[in-house]
């Protein structure tokens, strides 16, 4: 036991440096010694939530019957992604129907024949949307999008 005891190391002080933690003054049993262990410390890596602009960056199919959309959330200079999950049908008041023609300004053509539609149009499209943070799994904090709102008119367009 008194030889774990000699051996054990017990950290006194946590310094903070910059974009990196210090762990400074760790000692042993057998006296003060400085260790500095250098840790890249992370942002926070999911979209915060609230209304913000975002533009559709890809369609991710999930299987046969859901599909995801993948936004890119601009804040400030940062930049974030966020997802929507649908089912992979557009019928009249699915979710993915509506959220389409809201992303391409107007009504989808043909609303008898669905099945045409390519949701590779959507990709590159400008809408605001409204993120929530969720539990995913594992229980991970998650930016999902809940609500896509039309596009902000353009401040010029205000004036």
């Amino acid at each position: 036991m008194r030889t774990i005891l000699r051996h054990a190391i017990r950290i006194v002080q946590v310094m903070q440096v910059g974009a990196q933690k210090a762990v400074g003054c760790v000692r042993s049993w057998n006296g003060p010694h400085i260790m500095l262990i250098k840790v890249n410390l992370k942002k926070d890596t999911i979209a915060p939530a609230g209304v913000h602009v975002a533009t559709v960056r890809d369609v991710k199919p999930k299987g046969e019957a859901k599909l995801t959309l993948v936004f890119e959330v601009g804040v400030g200079s940062d930049r974030y992604t966020a997802h929507k999950d649908y089912a992979a049908k557009i019928e009249c008041g699915s979710p993915l129907l509506v959220d389409a023609e809201t992303l391409l300004g107007e009504p989808i053509e043909g609303r008898e024949n669905h099945a045409e539609f390519n949701t590779d149009a959507l990709v590159g499209k400008s809408a605001q949307v409204v993120i929530e943070h969720r539990r995913g799994a594992g229980g991970k904090k998650i930016a999902v999008v809940v609500t896509v709102l039309a596009a902000a008119p353009a401040e010029a367009a205000l004036a």
